[in-house]
């Protein structure tokens, strides 16, 4: 099995954990970063299991998203949120011992699943908490951290899954809410429901108005990618009218993740696939 590793999130969890200490406001030495750092890794590949051959990606500079957002600034929402001290020397670390490949112009994530698509879905695992790679067919696996459980390792199919977690809130009338109160999936299932809901960890906004449930209506009886462009599509052309192919596109290309580069050696960025 070949692992492919999510390092941006590693050094911010590793250089996070240092400073969460109880007695005032000490940090961690760096030796204990290192070995916080070694058993992350370490668990990662004993869970996932039978790995043989691992590779870390990091981000570097640069990123085409933050150049073709216009409806709202890529990850403007994260502008003043203090970094943890030893981030850079945590990313540093994982470049020297780990060999982190550092991927400029891009995310890291983009090379995730540029790299996973070479193989076959079931001789590859993605190793990230990033939900927006779980639209990637292959193995995927999360750690758990703080709230968030551990899932998977799961494999992935192309078409994927939705799956929708309802309020447990009562109605004037003493029915039920259908309100969702949380929507996750897998593959394209997964990538056009986000096309409706956004991503509002890295501020991208879908389709502005609406959420889960019409995500949830239009993409869980869908079979074919056709059929989940169009109900989407419908969707966007119901509320921007002429413009809409140009705004799906724009929210399709902020979150889809790539799966070739370009001869320049820069992302492949998604296209409509259909007329």
């Amino acid at each position: 099995m070949k692992l492919l590793i999510d390092a941006d999130l590693i050094a911010y969890e590793a250089s996070a954990a240092a400073e969460m200490v109880d007695e005032g406001y000490e940090i961690r030495n760096f030796d204990w970063v290192i070995g916080y750092t070694d058993d992350l890794v370490e668990g990662i590949k004993e869970a996932v299991g039978g790995v043989t051959s691992t590779e870390l990606f990091i981000t570097g500079d640069n990123n085409f998203r933050f150049d073709i957002a216009t409806v709202k600034p890529y990850k403007g929402n994260r502008k003043d949120k203090e970094k943890p001290f030893y981030l850079p020397s945590v990313r540093k670390l994982l470049e020297v011992k780990y060999n982190a490949l550092k991927v400029h112009g891009m995310e890291a994530d983009d090379i995730l699943a540029i790299e996973a698509v070479k193989y076959n879905s079931d001789e590859v695992c993605i190793a990230s908490r990033d939900k927006d790679l779980r639209q990637v067919p292959c193995w995927q696996y999360s750690w758990e951290v703080g709230r968030q459980p551990e899932w998977g390792p799961e494999l992935v199919d192309s078409i994927g899954e939705l799956e929708a977690t309802y309020s447990n809130k009562v109605l004037a009338s003493g029915e039920p809410s259908k309100a969702i109160k949380k929507l996750s999936g897998t593959g394209l299932r997964w990538f056009y429901a986000q096309c409706i809901v956004g991503d509002s960890a890295d501020n991208i906004p879908g389709l502005e108005g609406k959420g889960a449930g019409l995500a949830y209506e239009l993409l869980r009886d869908a079979q074919t990618e056709k059929e989940m462009f169009y109900a989407v599509l419908g969707a966007y052309e119901f509320k921007y009218e002429h413009n809409a192919r140009e705004r799906l596109l724009e929210q399709g290309r902020l979150l889809w993740m790539c799966r070739e580069l370009n001869p320049d050696g820069s992302a492949k960025m998604w296209e409509l696939p259909y007329d």
